[in-house]
């Protein structure tokens, strides 16, 4: 009877396990999908290519909004998304894995007076807006400027006013190249198309396509072109760097040995083995200037609690920089959104050990033997130094960014977290 009972409940089992199995969701969670399975893209954000760090909502321009109320779903966002300024937005823009899309109609619209001067001048500040898909980014431009070599050059360094003698062209057409290997996508491509003159009362009709194609490169590599400074298309000024690596190695030789050089006499003076103490009482006082601070080395200092937390915090800010460049190297921080400021946080809330030992070794340094009479003020200190100093930046940075309705705006609720 009780074999019988356990080849029961052990086939329950298989067939629970089977049917979670069989029942389970390919999607971008698992970066698994299935022939025709739905494929999201998200909208995230839209700002000035020469500033990145003022971005706002996608439909903070004013793009026609397709139907379907695809624009109110939102994904969920991780503290390390929130506070990098991400807001996912799903688009409309219907995919199926491994299906092609020809061009499809997502909505139109008639420019207004205001609708076109925005544009135009979204466009004559270089806008782009970021997509998601499969937690792969994707940029593209908003338009383009048409105009003379002098003219572009004048906007590259006037970057405060349109310029209306130009004409502007938005981008009304995006195609996405998707490349796939088995059942997981690997990298997508977009490609603006169709600029049309921004002018009101013009009509402008937003569409998109969607081409899958086979690629050999594995999963695993998907991330390495963005890992490639090619891909961003940024110059790396070798010679500055060498130049200015070399002029400090130089600078600081020079105030070294400038240094040596002028305290060589104090140094043999104050470390003779073979001088009286008496004489050595006669030589100090006849010092001036800086020199007669040498008695205050070991004077404990009128804020010793304040100083030992300062010292704490650096030890603990040292240990977080070795601790999320050695994550960053033998790890994929790179790989999913706001995972570097997640780390960030995880290790500067480990590191918290190193600044309470730093900041009580140095604190009773100057009581040993006996014991620090406020040393518990002094951890305290520690403990809110450095997360009061950056609330209050936080705040203001988030009270300017609320002024001017971007989507750097953090909510409350995450900065006291």
């Amino acid at each position: 009877m009780s074999s019988q009972w356990w080849v029961r409940c052990g086939a329950a089992m298989v067939l629970a396990v089977s049917c979670t199995v069989g029942t389970a969701r390919a999607d971008e969670n698992t970066h698994v999908y299935g022939a025709e399975d739905p494929v999201v893209l998200w909208l995230n954000k839209v700002g000035p290519y020469h500033n990145p760090q003022e971005t706002y909502t996608y439909y903070s321009l004013p793009f026609c909004v397709p139907a379907g109320g695809f624009h109110t779903k939102r994904k969920y966002a991780g503290i390390g998304e929130i506070l990098e300024g991400n807001e996912l937005v799903q688009s409309a823009m219907a995919m199926h894995f491994g299906i092609d899309v020809p061009k499809t109609l997502l909505c139109s619209q008639t420019l207004s007076e205001k609708d076109a001067e925005t544009f135009k001048y979204a466009i004559s500040q270089h806008y782009w807006y970021q997509l998601f898909l499969d937690d792969l980014p994707i940029w593209g431009m908003v338009g383009q400027i048409v105009g003379t070599e002098e003219e572009l050059r004048e906007l590259e360094k006037d970057t405060k006013h349109e310029h209306k003698v130009m004409d502007s062209y938005i981008y009304t057409s995006k195609a996405f190249s998707i490349g796939y290997n088995g059942n997981q996508i690997i990298e997508v491509n977009l490609t603006a198309e169709e600029p049309r003159d921004v002018e009101p009362g013009a009509h402008l009709e937003f569409s998109y396509s969607v081409t899958w194609v086979p690629v050999d490169k594995p999963f695993s590599d998907r991330f390495n072109r963005y890992l490639d400074y090619t891909f961003f298309e940024h110059q790396i000024h070798w010679f500055s760097i060498f130049n200015s690596f070399m002029m400090v190695i130089f600078l600081c030789g020079l105030v070294s040995l400038i240094l040596m050089r002028a305290l060589k006499a104090d140094y043999a003076k104050y470390l003779d083995s073979d001088m009286e103490v008496d004489g050595i009482d006669r030589d100090f006082g006849d010092d001036s200037g800086w020199k007669q601070v040498h008695g205050d080395v070991f004077r404990i200092p009128s804020h010793v609690g304040l100083y030992a937390a300062c010292f704490g915090t650096g030890m603990q800010l040292v240990a977080l920089v070795f601790s999320v460049i050695l994550l960053a190297i033998f790890g994929s921080l790179y790989v999913d959104s706001g995972a570097l400021i997640s780390a960030s946080l995880l290790c500067y809330a480990l590191t918290s050990a190193v600044a309470g030992y730093a900041s009580g070794s140095l604190y009773q340094q100057y009581y040993y033997p006996a014991k620090g009479p406020h040393w518990i003020q002094c951890m305290l200190a520690t403990a809110v130094l450095l997360p009061s100093a950056a609330l209050a930046v936080a705040l203001m940075l988030n009270a300017i960014s609320l002024y001017y309705n971007t989507i750097s705006v953090v909510p409350f609720s995450a900065l006291v977290w």
